[in-house]
């Protein structure tokens, strides 16, 4: 249930950045390793990363799962 304004308009910007290739949140996490590989050797992210990049922007609690595990990688 929506609560104060600014979930509201949270909500209304995850819709706004909708595509029309998404992923959900298992297969973000079943291909998370080799995007924090590559973002940890501070490569830029190719093509084939877009979904996953695209679901670390609208996902709060796969985007705190990430987080940790570039800290981790990275030694932090």
């Amino acid at each position: 249930m929506i609560e104060t304004e600014q979930e509201l308009l949270d909500l209304l910007a995850a819709i706004a950045d909708t595509r029309d290739v998404e992923i959900d949140c298992d297969a973000f996490l079943d291909r998370v390793a080799p995007l924090a590989e590559q973002l940890r050797q501070e490569v830029a992210l190719s093509d084939a990363f877009y979904a996953e990049a695209h679901h670390l922007r609208i996902c709060s609690g796969c985007r705190e799962e990430f987080d940790a595990l570039l800290a981790v990688l990275r030694g932090e």
